[in-house]
């Protein structure tokens, strides 16, 4: 993430776009960073905005600037259509399309406008072509494939709209009489497929129900992505696939086969996930803190501290246990608030000396010798032998399988460094002494002539 911030330059603009209605525009939301990656929070700035047709270098057709004031997350809302501009907004033809929005921005809140880039306009030109459309029936003309009313005004009513009977008996859809059409409910008493009860819908099937496909395998079973949206910009995405759509390009997580992916935000740059398939696993974040926390890829909390009467923040009441900081290490909590029965340790040295280090490699599987897996030779401890010595860091499943918790080692490996220090101490003490008195008694024979 920080190494893509530097490649666009002194500032960043990450983009979100959402629909707007009537009258034209539509929203822009911009979250300002500097070339470090840190959020420009409370702070002024210019961005002017042009939109081109036809390619990312294209002709302008319309420019606006805005002055705005990043909130406290570095997020600035524009509404596109509405900034100051001597251009006509409602003139654009967004049927002669495709349009790219590029972006500039001066981070001093003046009109000194470097650009940020551009990107293209996907959905909202056809929302707004939309409006165009006729909404009533009055609008229609026959000339042009289109009708005013269910009658043509000819002698045969065989060619009129008519009522459509599906071959499921009691289904049916009838013209109304403004010349459209609806479904006839009283008529599909029989139809016990779905079930429509108050606000709730559900299905009688005792079997599978397939989006995409006529032979489903599961209780729902969806040929393609499923999406999950509460609002506009913030989007789940479950994939059965290796390729992600980032704000960058399409990303491939590997060749592995059985897939699967769940992410937030496609096509955006802030998205995270987790992906799997017959190899790894891999899990991405921008690694952004989250709210009165240090940065982070991944949190870890237990929820047995949430207290949801009192406080909504699950990262307070001491739930949050560890977490992966962007630097690739783990860091556990350790605070003295959260601890009792502190006690301090002695005599590491001497039970530490019972324990031994070892190379070795973990025997290979069948099926790994199979896929041609290789012997990779690491370092470690006999969790045999540490459980003599110290069995709070050692765990026994139900199997007899031993565990060793690594980092416990770690205070050890301090007392008993401690400890040898002070033995090393004393030495050292002893060997001056000897060492004074040996001059002295050199001094006494050379006195002596001797």
């Amino acid at each position: 993430m920080k190494k893509t911030l530097l490649r666009l330059g002194a500032f960043c603009l990450f983009t979100f776009l959402s629909f707007g209605q009537a009258p034209e525009g539509f929203k822009y939301q911009t979250v300002v960073r500097d070339a470090s990656g840190t959020i420009l929070a409370n702070q002024a700035i210019g961005v002017q905005i042009r939109i081109l047709q036809g390619s990312a270098s294209g002709t302008s057709v319309y420019t606006e600037t805005f002055t705005s004031t990043t909130n406290g997350y570095g997020l600035s809302n524009l509404e596109i259509g509405t900034g100051t501009t001597t251009d006509d907004f409602s003139t654009i033809d967004w049927s002669a399309g495709p349009y790219f929005i590029e972006t500039g921005l001066d981070a001093t809140g003046g009109s000194s406008y470097s650009v940020m880039g551009a990107s293209q306009l996907m959905s909202v030109p056809y929302a707004l072509y939309a409006k165009n459309m006729p909404v009533n029936t009055s609008e229609l003309n026959n000339d042009s494939g289109y009708i005013t009313s269910p009658d043509d005004a000819d002698s045969d009513p065989t060619n009129e709209i008519q009522t459509i009977v599906s071959t499921d008996a009691g289904n049916s859809i009838t013209a109304g009489a403004d010349g459209g059409a609806y479904y006839d409910a009283s008529s599909a008493a029989g139809d016990t497929d779905w079930t429509i009860s108050g606000t709730d819908q559900y299905s009688g099937v005792t079997g599978n129900v397939g989006i995409g496909t006529t032979t489903p395998a599961n209780k729902l079973d969806v040929a393609g992505k499923i999406s999950v949206t509460e609002t506009a910009g913030n989007e789940m995405v479950i994939i059965n696939g290796p390729n992600w759509s980032h704000g960058s390009g399409t990303q491939t997580f590997g060749d592995g086969g059985g897939y699967f992916m769940v992410a937030s935000n496609e096509g955006y740059y802030e998205s995270a996930g987790i992906y799997g398939d017959g190899d790894h696993v891999t899990i991405w974040s921008p690694g952004d803190p989250a709210p009165g926390q240090a940065s982070a890829y991944i949190y870890v909390n237990d929820e047995d501290y949430y207290d949801g009467a009192t406080d909504s923040d699950p990262f307070n009441n001491s739930g949050l246990q560890a977490y992966l900081n962007t630097a690739g290490n783990w860091v556990a909590a350790s605070d003295q608030r959260r601890k009792e029965n502190i006690v301090e340790m002695d005599n590491m040295l001497s039970r530490l000396m019972k324990i031994n280090g070892y190379t070795y490699n973990f025997k290979l599987q069948p099926v790994e010798i199979e896929k041609g897996d290789q012997i990779e030779v690491t370092y470690g401890v006999i969790a045999q032998e540490v459980i003599q010595e110290f069995p709070e860091i050692v765990d026994v499943a139900a199997d007899g399988s031993h565990y060793v918790c690594y980092t416990e080692l770690i205070p050890v490996l301090i007392e008993a460094t401690k400890e040898q220090q002070e033995i090393i101490e004393d030495l050292k003490s002893e060997n001056d002494e000897l060492k004074a008195r040996l001059e002295a008694i050199e001094s006494r024979l050379e006195a002596a002539g001797l």
